[in-house]
């Protein structure tokens, strides 16, 4: 019971002589146009920062940013309190208007280091200007709840510009940087066209196309006389007949599929097995063709058969 006494009050006894510290501090305020710094001042907790007052530091301009830098120790160590934060006053503040803003920063739990820009987030303009003010004092806090006080760094007192001091009308500002406001703000309309006017066809490409379908039709009929030359089509043969057939059908699919925008993949099976039965139909009518030819000339060479039957057949 007694050595429990003696290591919690040894326990105690060592958290409290730990000692909380802020080493490597810089305060700067920098043109975020020219990238150029203006002025930077170095402090820690064991040697604030020279206090600047209004005639020596001029007045921010609306381009200026500040920044904060420093490392927190305990015992010699990095270290990450539980609180840090820049503490805005208004010096001069009025009745209607809040004294103080405040604005958390992040310090690593690794190396102690924390940063802090007023350029980070539109919500710190839009509490700088809530203070009504163009002169506040500027202080680091840094504590820990097992440190009997905080640390208090007084970083000086500057002069903000004119459009500060005037609160923003845009509510979205006054919300955190990572709700992301703007993403469920109203949208413009959409407005979507889902299909183009159709365009005129230029009249000398549309009668060249014209006249190559045209074309074959045309020499077609101008053999007609030759081939026939009594005016009577002869009677074809089954063969011929399922040749005729199958191209009439390939002609009629070829139009169907282009009238009615059918899917090339869906159509090349009947594509390809019309055109197969053409083939062959075509060769075997072609060949009966010609050995009929062949017969009749051979019979009429003979005399067995006369001109005018022959013509007819054909």
């Amino acid at each position: 019971m007694q050595w429990s006494i003696l290591v919690a009050v040894l326990a105690l006894a060592g958290r409290a002589s730990a000692t909380l510290a802020v080493q490597d501090g810089k305060f700067s305020i920098v043109d975020s146009v020219s990238a150029s710094i203006i002025s930077s001042d170095s402090f820690s907790s064991s040697s604030p920062a020279l206090v600047h007052e209004d005639e020596d530091r001029r007045p921010l301009s609306e381009t200026d940013v500040l920044k904060l830098a420093f490392t927190v120790t305990r015992d010699g160590k990095p270290f990450q309190p539980q609180q840090a934060s820049l503490v805005v006053v208004n010096p001069l503040h009025s009745g209607n208007s809040p004294t103080t803003a405040q604005f958390a920063i992040k310090v690593r739990p690794n190396s102690g280091k924390a940063k802090w820009d007023s350029s980070s987030s539109p919500a710190i303009q839009t509490q700088l200007a809530s203070l009504d003010a163009t002169t506040v004092d500027l202080t680091l806090v840094v504590g820990h709840p097992h440190e009997p006080e905080p640390l208090q760094i007084h970083l000086g007192r500057i002069q903000l510009p004119p459009s500060f001091a005037a609160p923003t009308s845009d509510p979205s500002l006054l919300l955190p940087k990572h709700w992301e406001a703007e993403k469920y703000a109203p949208q413009p309309e959409i407005v979507w066209t889902f299909r183009d006017g159709e365009k005129s066809v230029n009249p000398i490409v549309a009668l060249v196309g014209l006249a190559v379908v045209l074309a074959p039709w045309v020499v077609l009929l101008a053999t007609v006389p030759r081939l026939v030359p009594n005016g009577r089509f002869p009677l074809p043969s089954g063969t011929t007949t399922l040749f005729l057939l199958s191209l009439l059908a390939l002609e009629s699919l070829s139009v169907i599929s282009w009238v009615y925008f059918l899917p090339v993949l869906h159509t090349l099976p009947y594509f390809a097995a019309i055109a197969a039965t053409s083939v062959l139909t075509g060769r075997r009518a072609l060949g009966e063709m010609a050995h009929a030819r062949k017969t009749r000339a051979a019979a009429a060479a003979a005399g067995k058969v006369p001109v005018s039957a022959e013509r007819k057949q054909l």
